[in-house]
């Protein structure tokens, strides 16, 4: 996970170039402050996302004005198809009454993680008490010593050694850490294989995600102007693609061991159902009626000009998302039976 700066909205095509390279960061939401605003800044960079990919909306739930904003519109937009993943509630770590039917909200309208930055042991636990009360819904946990203290054991590694127990006991708590080594790609290992918490003394304890610094960490496109081949990310001039792509493997295979016993047989697979716009291509053949509330498909009568499946039913679940999604996500009415 790349942080540090937050991304304007404006950087719109360095925030996609992140994402389409398979990394994840958060889009600074601290300016967008009207209905407006929001959906042409995020209109904007859903255009230069792949496919399967969606954004993540740093917000501020303490600031009640400005969220009385962007919480009804980012509903909106989810409705509208727009491909919003996560959001991450970065100033504080909210009462459990306050945030439960909000997480349940966001969830329903299908956005598939919310984050959480606490600032001490106690929100820590805040965090993972949220998480039980979820109903099993995904929840993410960003770790990180303070930017305005120096880097201490009291300050970063105490809190973590003495709640890991606790995150590890919620399964649909995942955990991320910053420190002052995470953001050199070179020193994450460790914190993916658990071994940086053997030298104070304890077990193994794997953490899930690492967060790199922004200001270090370069992908695909640098807007001071450095042009990157598409698909390279860049560590301080130099082309660190096969390094990332290690470091990627490396943790598989240990998760594969730890997890699976060397079985890839035994590894999940999950299809992949979050917003994922589709192009639909009839055939002349099929004569399409619209209006703006229903959609009439006039059917010819010879069987060999009907569409194929797939194509016929990704018509039926429309442009903006998959048909799947569509499937699993909404009512369905078949001449008047549900």
């Amino acid at each position: 996970m790349v942080v540090g700066r937050l991304p304007k909205v404006d950087n719109g095509k360095q925030i996609a170039d992140v994402y389409n390279a398979g990394y994840h960061i958060e889009i600074d939401g601290s300016d967008l402050n009207s209905e407006a605003i929001m959906l042409q800044s995020f209109t904007g960079i859903a255009s230069q996302l792949q496919p399967g990919h969606g954004v993540t909306f740093n917000c501020s739930f303490s600031d009640q004005e400005l969220w009385s904003i962007q919480f009804p519109t980012v509903l909106r937009m989810c409705k509208e198809g727009m491909p919003i993943a996560g959001i991450c509630v970065g100033d504080c770590v909210p009462p459990l009454k306050a945030i439960v039917g909000v997480i349940g909200t966001l969830g329903a309208a299908g956005v598939r993680h919310v984050s959480f930055k606490p600032k001490d042991a106690d929100e820590i636990l805040q965090v993972v008490r949220i998480a039980q009360a979820s109903n099993g819904f995904p929840i993410l946990l960003q770790w990180a010593h303070k930017r305005d203290a120096p880097f201490s054991f009291d300050g970063f590694v105490r809190p973590l050694l003495e709640t890991y127990a606790a995150v590890r006991s919620c399964n649909n708590l995942a955990i991320a850490v910053e420190s002052r080594d995470t953001s050199d790609f070179s020193d994450a290992l460790p914190y993916f294989t658990g071994e940086w918490s053997s030298k104070y003394g304890r077990i193994p304890m794997p953490i899930d995600g690492v967060l790199l610094d922004s200001s270090s960490f370069t992908c695909s496109l640098c807007e001071k102007g450095r042009a990157v081949p598409t698909g390279q990310i860049v560590y301080n001039g130099k082309d660190i693609t096969s390094a990332m792509d290690g470091l990627y493997r490396s943790v598989v295979a240990s998760v594969i061991e730890q997890e699976y016993v060397l079985d890839e047989s035994r590894v999940p697979t999950v299809e992949y159902i979050g917003n994922d716009p589709r192009k639909v291509l009839l055939p002349d053949s099929v004569h399409v009626e619209s209006s703006t509330s229903e959609e009439v498909f006039e059917l010819p009568d010879d069987a060999n000009s009907l569409p194929e499946h797939e194509i016929w039913l990704q018509a039926l679940g429309g442009g903006r998302k998959s048909w799947l999604q569509q499937l699993l996500t909404i009512p369905v009415v078949i001449q008047g039976n549900r």
